[in-house]
């Protein structure tokens, strides 16, 4: 008799133990999981930092923060040059988990170009 209540004993406290696991640990880092990962309309636009040299139509690697947290993505350049790793770029799109992202000095020299096209147009 006294057996087989330390037997139940043990089986209640295994499954108090299983279930406080569950609740106070894996529920809020599962939870806390999913918030982190960002979604793609918080990424188009964002500022990166080419981390794997990208050459002409190959992968490379971008490197971006997003709230606090750093992230690594495969990237291509949208307009399939070459970027050197360590430049400054945009990300335009995302595409099957693939990056596409623009040079910042690319995008600089198309506002310098709009900028001159506007005030050449600009009949007030």
């Amino acid at each position: 008799m006294l057996l087989a209540f330390q037997v139940l004993i043990s089986c209640m406290a295994g499954i108090f133990a299983g279930v406080s696991v569950y609740k106070l640990v894996l529920a809020p880092l599962r939870k806390a999981q999913n918030t982190c990962e960002p979604k793609t309309t918080e990424l188009v636009g964002l500022k990166a930092t080419v981390s794997e040299d990208i050459s002409f139509e190959e992968f490379g690697e971008i490197r971006y923060v997003l709230n606090r947290n750093s992230f690594t993505s495969p990237a291509k350049a949208t307009n399939r040059g070459q970027i050197k790793a360590g430049k400054d770029v945009v990300i335009c799109w995302i595409e099957d988990d693939v990056f596409y992202v623009a040079s910042m000095d690319d995008m600089e020299e198309l506002d310098t170009a709009k900028i001159r096209a506007d005030s050449v147009f600009d009949h007030s």
